[in-house]
């Protein structure tokens, strides 16, 4: 059956029209009741754009509930604004990237976030920043340490491509086009972070970089080039033994090893004579049932969506054993996790769990059934989403 529209935000602001950017957006649990939209960049008075927060309890009448500031949103050092993507860690922490670095916020309460830390000046300038900070995720929040030695295990490390295709104009040379980087996260002090920067301006946080890394221009193999009209970092994704796949454009996939997040280095890679990788996914472990499980947890399955050669589907035979992580040192759920109780069917709109549910919760319910925390991109969106 051809699909059709169920229904759409209003156009105007205050009727509940989305103001900020969409050009991707992100289910903030597994109901969905909230999402968040990337957001824009300064406007030309300096004021920071900020981002949407769309109610989506109601299918039927979606709508635009606030604006948010995020210092993500400012402009960095190359005068690039605006947010691009976000992330819901395991621990419930949403992490904000783009123009003006990395941000982390606490959506305990999704309709009013906390910036709880950010990238330090390094997230919003070259080299590490020539464009934008795309994609990003921490593995193993729920093992948090803060202060501690950074490492995979105790969920004090953050993942993130760097975007860099076309800013310059020099970025066909690939050692100076988009990189794939580890920092370290030695704190998630909120209430410091907001008292030392109260206007979330950007570049004022704490999470320092560890490494980051070019693979095609520092170690090649099979058809890399060192030049490329698209030799940036892309989306990817992280596997349990410390191990990335990531879409590198041009230059193919590649698997990169970040269990020593100082010293990135590359595991594998697939490159074609004509390829345009934009994203390596792991296949998400599943259970009897089907249903994806709860820990994340992926198999050794990688599948890659290529602009030229459509999809390629992977095995790796020689991943590393998974990495052991130290004990839970939060209480939080992971928000895309099942439902604790059995037959709950959806959240309730306070974020209680609720029995049988009206129809909307069941709608969720079904919806999200096999969601992952992914963003979708707008059908609006073009090259560099």
């Amino acid at each position: 059956a051809n699909p059709r529209t169920l229904s759409k935000t209003p156009a105007s602001e205050a009727q509940g029209g989305v103001t900020r950017g969409t050009h991707t957006v992100q289910c903030v649990d597994l109901t969905c009741d909230y999402a968040y939209t990337s957001g824009d960049g300064e406007n030309a008075q300096g004021a920071n754009g900020g981002f949407s927060i769309v109610d989506l309890r109601d299918l039927s009448r979606p709508r635009q509930v606030k604006t948010v500031t995020s210092p993500v949103d400012n402009r960095n050092a190359d005068g690039i604004g605006g947010g691009h993507y976000w992330d819901i860690d395991d621990a419930g922490i949403a992490w904000h990237t783009g123009g003006g670095g990395k941000a982390a916020f606490d959506i305990s309460d999704p309709v009013n976030p906390r910036v709880i830390a950010a990238t330090n000046a390094d997230g919003a300038k070259t080299p590490l920043n020539d464009f934008i900070l795309h994609t990003s995720m921490r593995p193993n929040g729920r093992s948090f340490k803060a202060g501690a030695a950074p490492s995979l295990a105790s969920g004090n490390v953050g993942l993130v491509t760097e975007e860099d295709y076309a800013d310059d104009g020099d970025e066909v040379v690939c050692d100076r086009s988009g990189t794939f980087q580890t920092w370290e996260i030695p704190d998630l002090d909120g209430a410091a972070y907001r008292a030392g920067n109260p206007d979330l301006a950007a570049g004022k946080g704490t999470i320092r970089p560890l490494d980051s890394f070019q693979a095609p221009a520092e170690t090649g193999g099979g058809a890399s080039t060192p030049v490329g009209g698209f030799c940036s970092a892309h989306w990817f994704d992280y596997h349990q033994s410390g191990i990335v796949a990531q879409g590198w454009y041009q230059q193919g996939m590649r698997l990169i090893d970040v269990r020593n997040p100082s010293d990135i280095k590359q595991f594998g890679f697939f490159t074609g004579g004509a390829t345009q990788v934009w994203d390596a996914y792991f296949v998400p472990a599943r259970n009897a049932d089907g249903s994806v499980k709860d820990d994340r947890s992926k198999t050794n399955i990688v599948y890659t969506a290529d602009a030229l050669r459509g999809i390629d589907t992977f095995e790796i035979k020689d991943l590393p054993k998974d990495i052991e992580t130290g004990p839970r040192t939060t209480t939080a759920r992971d928000p895309f996790a099942s439902p604790p109780n059995p037959g709950v069917t959806g959240l309730g709109t306070d974020g209680r769990t609720s029995g049988g549910g009206g129809a909307g919760s069941r709608a969720r319910a079904a919806r999200c059934a096999r969601c992952s925390s992914r963003s979708v991109a707008s059908p609006a969106s073009g090259a560099g989403s």
